[in-house]
């Protein structure tokens, strides 16, 4: 009999519905299937059979799906560079009432949880980083090409300008970071005026990951990095500006230049471009705040508040 792993978070008809997904994609009995909790937007489980491990996330959006074609593509296209990955067997949105997205399950434990030395993974992270930064996309944010004229259903965002104005537009609007003490009302025009500047960026995108962290991140019991995870904030942006707005805002000085020296970016380099990674910190990091309060995550939102503090405009 299979075994189904339960915690209150998740239903038995989520465990019931990756078992028969397993089963039916790789003719293969099922010996346990366990949640892991830690996925924040989709259902995430890892599934045991006789021959072999997978990982299977679901969505009940049916939309969803274009968010895990594209991580697909983008890992594809990563992979041919040298960055470890696990191998994607399966998308589709059949068989189960969800779309469903399945992988190898890379042996090995999140780089958060490793006890050895972090530094060099945080080394390695930046590594891969800059490989991933050298790939040309085409359109800005997170509906993308790697070939110009690929966007048959004209669903990316092809002017920087309006791209971005979305963006500062969203957290400028939003009532949420006044009344949750993120910002004070007097600062608004100066966040406005710091923000406006983006606007007039003049590059060529490049692939992001936008998500790098320890947690998304692999490695064997000697610290080497096996696998970079989710893939589902990659975007097309400026950089190296936006992977270290998204990474550097996180972590600690001693891992910043860990990841830096990794990128093979020099700190006077790093300073030459500072104050835009900062603008761009500024504008993803709010947009972070909204974010965990409409999901009542109150121990993240003060933490982004005390981060957001040290790079709020004077």
């Amino acid at each position: 009999m299979v075994k189904l792993t339960m915690v209150n978070t998740i239903q038995a008809k989520e465990l019931n519905a990756v078992k028969k997904l397993a089963e039916r994609l790789f003719s293969v009995p099922v010996i346990n299937v366990s949640p892991i909790t830690k996925g924040e937007v989709n259902k995430v489980f890892v599934i045991e059979t006789p021959k072999m491990s997978l990982i299977v996330r679901i969505n009940e959006n049916k939309s969803y799906i274009r968010e895990y074609e594209k991580e697909k593509l983008c890992m594809e296209k990563v992979s041919k560079l040298g960055v470890p990955l696990p191998r994607v067997l399966k998308i589709g949105s059949r068989i189960i009432p969800y779309v469903y997205m399945a992988y190898e399950c890379i042996q090995g434990i999140p780089a958060d949880e490793y006890k050895g030395d972090k530094l060099r993974v945080w080394y390695q992270i930046g590594e891969y980083a800059a490989l991933i930064n050298s790939i040309k996309t085409y359109g800005y944010g997170g509906r993308f090409q790697f070939q110009p004229h690929q966007d048959k259903d004209g669903n990316s965002h092809k002017n920087w300008i309006e791209y971005i104005d979305r963006g500062i537009n969203m957290v400028l609007k939003s009532t949420l970071l006044v009344k949750n003490d993120v910002i004070r009302r007097e600062e608004v025009s100066k966040i406005k005026s710091e923000l406006e500047e983006i606007k007039v960026w003049q590059f060529k995108p490049r692939l992001g990951h936008g998500n790098l962290a320890l947690k998304n991140t692999i490695v064997n019991k000697n610290g080497r990095v096996v696998a970079v995870l989710d893939w589902g904030d990659a975007v097309s942006h400026r950089a190296p500006h936006f992977e270290l707005a998204t990474t550097l805002f996180w972590i600690n000085l001693a891992e910043q230049k860990a990841f830096l020296n990794g990128y093979g970016l020099s700190i006077e380099r790093y300073e030459a471009i500072r104050k835009d990674v900062e603008k761009l910190q500024l504008l993803e990091h709010l947009g972070s705040a909204i974010w965990y309060i409409q999901r009542k995550d109150y121990k993240g939102l003060e933490y982004a508040k005390r981060k957001l503090r040290t790079i709020m405009p004077a």
